[in-house]
């Protein structure tokens, strides 16, 4: 697999858990570094501005996870 079959950021966080940028901003900082996929992993939780597994932002794949704090 190489660049030419995508670049993805899998790990962002937005406002919604400790990030600081919004669903928003986070989907123009992708564009502007021509991701083709992001996924918002807020702690705990999903944004209410998020539906379904995967959305498409133009030519940009949202994808949908949460990053899940597990105690021992």
């Amino acid at each position: 697999m190489g660049v030419e079959d995508g670049v993805a950021d899998l790990h962002m966080h937005t406002v919604t858990s400790d990030g600081t940028c919004s669903l928003t901003e986070r989907i123009e900082q992708a564009k502007e570094c021509n991701l083709n996929a992001i996924a918002i992993t807020d702690h705990d939780s999903l944004s209410n501005n998020i539906e379904g597994r995967t959305t498409n932002v133009g030519n940009l794949e949202l994808i949908t996870g949460v990053e899940v704090r597990a105690g021992v």
